[in-house]
């Protein structure tokens, strides 16, 4: 939340202030600001909040498009392995220039997430990204599911899926249709918006806090101690339809149900949620976030 802009918007109108008259005027201001109501500073903070959000930044890669089906009924959404992934640009509403961008991968079926940071948005950049993911997953990849971005429809991406004993599916959503990938969707806003916020992270050396951060801490967090529901079939009576949703369930939960994931990767999980205190998580990311935060306003 940028407070600083509505403590400046809470001072009288036409009022600016000058160095003699600066510490009243900022004693004044914060009396008020800190007198002011949760609606009024929603009110005064509403225009800043919609900059960069609902902004499209996908660039269409053509040259493959062509050859990557739209995902159908290629995918066997009952197992593990079938992987929704996106990115999200730490862009502050400008698109100018170079800054952080985030790779999210979600599992279809468990859940399971994976986020990965990156300077720019480039095919050998990405690629990299896609690499660490797959490195981390509990189950093998049987299946990439992406947007119509230039960033995952390449050669490079493509080659690396294709060229292996078992090959990997890869397939795209319709052009314009965020619901192809509704499930990668949700968790940018629940894993990503909602801990990183809209602000521009355009210092490189954030980079690496961030990727220990998600695969660490955070990570751990959202796999290993946050529930959630997950929809498994819909019901439709005359004009209405109902959806039911299954018993609320953490992603490793999920993992450790699945016959995909071997007896010895559910036994390392198992040990490893065991060691870990989702309190002393949450501190540390809290801590990891405010070093994160000191790194991108010290960027001049």
């Amino acid at each position: 939340m940028r407070v600083g802009v509505a403590w400046w918007r809470c001072c009288p109108s036409g009022f600016r202030p000058t160095r003699s008259t600066s510490a009243g005027f900022q004693e004044a201001c914060g009396r008020k600001l800190l007198a002011a109501s949760g609606r009024t500073l929603d009110r005064l903070l509403e225009p800043l909040r919609g900059q960069g959000a609902g902004r499209s930044l996908t660039r269409p890669g053509t040259l493959l498009r062509h050859q990557i089906p739209i995902r159908g009924s290629v995918w066997e959404e009952g197992k593990a392995g079938w992987l929704e992934v996106d990115t999200v640009a730490l862009c502050g509403g400008s698109v100018a220039g170079e800054f952080v961008w985030m790779v999210d991968g979600v599992d279809y079926a468990t859940t399971w997430v994976e986020m990965r940071a990156m300077w720019g948005r480039g095919q050998a950049g990405t690629l990299a990204a896609l690499r660490d993911v797959e490195a981390s997953l509990p189950f093998a990849l049987l299946g990439l599911d992406s947007d119509n971005g230039g960033e995952f429809l390449n050669h490079h991406v493509l080659s690396w899926l294709q060229k292996r004993p078992r090959p990997v599916f890869m397939t795209r959503s319709r052009p314009y249709k965020k619901d192809d990938n509704a499930h990668v969707e949700q968790k940018n806003w629940t894993h990503i918006r909602q801990c990183f916020g809209y602000e521009r992270h355009d210092n490189p050396e954030v980079v690496e806090l961030i990727n220990v951060l998600v695969k660490g801490a955070y990570g751990q967090l959202l796999n290993y101690f946050h529930a959630s529901l997950k929809l498994e079939r819909k019901e439709r009576t005359g004009g209405r339809t109902k959806r039911i949703y299954g018993a609320a369930q953490t992603p490793l939960a999920r993992v450790l149900a699945s016959a995909e994931v071997t007896p010895q990767t559910k036994r390392r999980l198992e040990q490893e949620k065991a060691r870990l205190n989702p309190f002393a998580l949450k501190r540390q990311v809290v801590r990891s976030l405010k070093t994160i935060a000191s790194l991108r306003q010290a960027r001049p």
